[in-house]
C-alpha cells in the first residue's frame, strides 16, 4: 500500500488499521507525532527514515519492520516485539524499551541515548558501530554473536552482564554512572504526555490529523444559515477530513450540551459561519467561546469585518473568510489551513 494510503488508514486510528493493514503497508519518511498507537500491528511495515516525538507504540507487533533511519524521541516501545526487524541508522533519544524483544537482529549503526531497556530481551544480535549512553539494562537479556566497535557509556548494568558482553567485544566507560536526572520515570508516564494535542503525521509537507473517535474540524452556525452550512460541510468532507456538524452528528435523545462538548473536544480545528443572527443566541455563542481556544477560520455571511469585531472584539486575528467565494473555494482553503503543518511540528527536535 503506498505511502498516502498508508497514512490516511492510519489516520483512522489503530482499530481501522489493524483491520485494514496488509504486509505492503508504507510509513517511511514521515513525522508522527503526539499519538497513541498503542497495540498497532506494524509488521513488515516501512518506517524508514521516519521521526517519532511523544508517540506510545507500546504493545506493537513492529516484527520485520523496516526501522532503518528513524528518529525517535520521548517514544514507548514498551512490550513491542522488533523480532527480525531492520534497524540501521535509528537513533533512539529517551525511548522505553522495556520488556520489549528483539530478536535475530543485524544492526549498524544503532545510536541510543537516555533510553531504557529494562527487562527486555536482545538476543541473538549482530552490532557494528552500535553506540548505548547513559542507558539502563537492568534486568535486561542482552546477547550476541557479534559486537562490532560497539560502546556502552554510563550504562547502569550488572556486573555479570557487563563481564559477558566485554568478553564480546563490547567497549564500556564509566560503567554503573548513569545521570539519572536525564531519565524518564516510565513507571510513571504515559504517552502521549499532553492529551491536549492531537496526534498528527506530516506527509509530504502536510498535516494528517489522527481522529480516531475524533474529527478534522466542528462547524458553528446559526440555524438561518443551516443550508450554506450543510452544503459547506459537504464539500469538505469530499476533500477526504471528518466534520461534526450537528444535523449529522445529533440523534434523538442526545444530551445537547453534552454532543457539543465532545464535538468541540475532539476537534483540532472550528469553522464558525458568522452572520448577524449568530450573535445573543445561547448555543452559538457558547460555540464561539469555545472555539477560541482552537485553530479557529471565521465566514463572514451577510456581515461586514468591523461589524462582526465591534460583536466580539476577541476575533480581530481570527482568519477571515467570506461566504460570497462559494462553499467549494471555501472547502478547499480550509482544507489547505488544516493539512497545513503547524510551525511548531516543523522545529527539530534535537533539543528535546
Amino acid at each position: 500500500m503506498d505511502n498516502q494510503k498508508s497514512v490516511e488508514l492510519l489516520c483512522a486510528g489503530v482499530s481501522e488499521w489493524n483491520r485494514y493493514r496488509d504486509d505492503t503497508m508504507d510509513l517511511s519518511h514521515l513525522e508522527i507525532r503526539n499519538a497513541n498507537l498503542s497495540r498497532a500491528n506494524f509488521g513488515a511495515t516501512n518506517f524508514d527514515g521516519t521521526r517519532l516525538l511523544n508517540v506510545n507504540m507500546s504493545n506493537c507487533d513492529l516484527i520485520r519492520a523496516r526501522f532503518n533511519g528513524v528518529s525517535a524521541t520521548l517514544t514507548d516501545f514498551s512490550e513491542s516485539s522488533f523480532d527480525d526487524a531492520e534497524i540501521k541508522g535509528t537513533d533512539l533519544n529517551k525511548c522505553c524499551l522495556n520488556k520489549s524483544t528483539i530478536h535475530r537482529i543485524e544492526s549498524y549503526l544503532w545510536k541510543n541515548r537516555h533510553t531504557s531497556f529494562v527487562g527486555a530481551e536482545l538476543s541473538p544480535l549482530k552490532l557494528s558501530h552500535a553506540h548505548f549512553y547513559n542507558c539502563n539494562f537492568t534486568g535486561c537479556k542482552f546477547h550476541g554473536d557479534s559486537f562490532d566497535a560497539t560502546d556502552i557509556k554510563r550504562g547502569q548494568i550488572d556486573s555479570k552482564l557487563e563481564s559477558y558482553l566485554a568478553k564480546k567485544g563490547v567497549n564500556f566507560e564509566l560503567v554503573r554512572q548513569p545521570y539519572t536526572d536525564d531519565w524518564i520515570d516510565w513507571e510513571n508516564v504515559q504517552l502521549p504526555k499532553d492529551s491536549r494535542e492531537f496526534g498528527v503525521i506530516i506527509y509530504n509537507y502536510e498535516a494528517y490529523w489522527i481522529t480516531e473517535n475524533r474529527w478534522d474540524v466542528f462547524i458553528s452556525y446559526q440555524t438561518a444559515q443551516k443550508g450554506f452550512a450543510n452544503n459547506l460541510a459537504d464539500e469538505i468532507k469530499m476533500r477526504g477530513l471528518k466534520v461534526w456538524f450537528d444535523s449529522a452528528t445529533l440523534v434523538a435523545n442526545d444530551s445537547l450540551l453534552q454532543c457539543i462538548n465532545v464535538g468541540l473536544n475532539a476537534c483540532p480545528f472550528g469553522v464558525v459561519i458568522l452572520s448577524e443572527e449568530y450573535f445573543g443566541r445561547k448555543w452559538t455563542e457558547y460555540e464561539l467561546k469555545k472555539l477560541l481556544s482552537k485553530k479557529m477560520i471565521i465566514i463572514l455571511h451577510d456581515i461586514q469585518l468591523d461589524k462582526a469585531v465591534s460583536f466580539y472584539p476577541g476575533l480581530d486575528d481570527k482568519i477571515m473568510l467570506t461566504s460570497e467565494l462559494g462553499a467549494k473555494s471555501l472547502s478547499h482553503m480550509i482544507a489547505e489551513t488544516i493539512r497545513r503543518p503547524p510551525r511548531n511540528l516543523l522545529s527539530g527536535v534535537a533539543d528535546q
